[in-house]
């Protein structure tokens, strides 16, 4: 369980990185609340992915499943155009069109057309396959890792060309709004930290 704690690094960082913005106590329990949920979502994760073993590809086709079902929410969210409040103000379902569509175009601000973002993101499929391939890891954590990466990446390649932007739901008052990929990226860098210091260990261990 001790190494289920980096799965905090992810969450931590994101609401460090905006604490600037904070002016009211409301937002403090939204900060936690992203910090609360994300984790949970990550620990779900990590104790399934224990009893699961994987290859390159029940990966792919697990990978292609998780990443339907991200589409599926949002299809679902979209038709009914769902909206609910699960904690007051401070974390509700509000369908959100992320014109940026990916956290790296919204940080820095950057805009292009979507030709452009297809490509870039087919682009970001393929290199995330051929890393893991060649790699070949026999580290459960690394698949999961890829795993998750891979969903993230497919759905939202599939967000570029079925909707033209990404569609955002879950909303942390004043601090950011998420999708299901969204929690399986910070997860799957969670394993990717995880995996880091277990080969940092592990090496120290075979020196002494």
């Amino acid at each position: 369980m001790k190494k289920a704690l980096f799965f905090l690094t992810v969450p931590v960082i994101t609401v460090l990185s905006r604490i600037y913005l904070v002016n009211e106590a409301s937002q403090v329990i939204s900060f936690g609340l992203f910090i609360l949920i994300d984790f949970v979502i990550s620990l779900i994760i990590f104790i399934i992915s224990n009893e699961k073993e994987f290859d390159l590809s029940k990966s792919i086709i697990l990978a292609v499943f998780l990443a339907v079902i991200d589409q599926l929410l949002k299809i679902v969210i979209n038709i009914y155009d769902f909206k609910t409040k699960l904690v007051g103000e401070l974390l509700r379902i509000e369908p959100t069109k992320n014109l940026n569509q990916t956290a790296m175009f919204n940080l820095f601000s950057l805009e292009f057309d979507r030709l452009f973002i297809i490509i870039f993101k087919a682009v970001l499929v393929v290199i995330i396959l051929f890393i893991f391939i060649k790699i070949n890891s026999k580290s459960k954590n690394i698949w999961c890792a890829f795993v998750l990466l891979l969903t993230a990446s497919l759905s939202n390649f599939i967000d570029s060309i079925a909707w033209g932007y990404t569609l955002d739901y879950l909303y942390f008052y004043k601090l950011t709004c998420y999708d299901l990929k969204d929690f399986f990226v910070d997860t799957g860098v969670g394993f990717i930290i995880i995996e880091l210091f277990s080969t940092r260990k592990n090496t120290k261990e075979v020196k002494k």
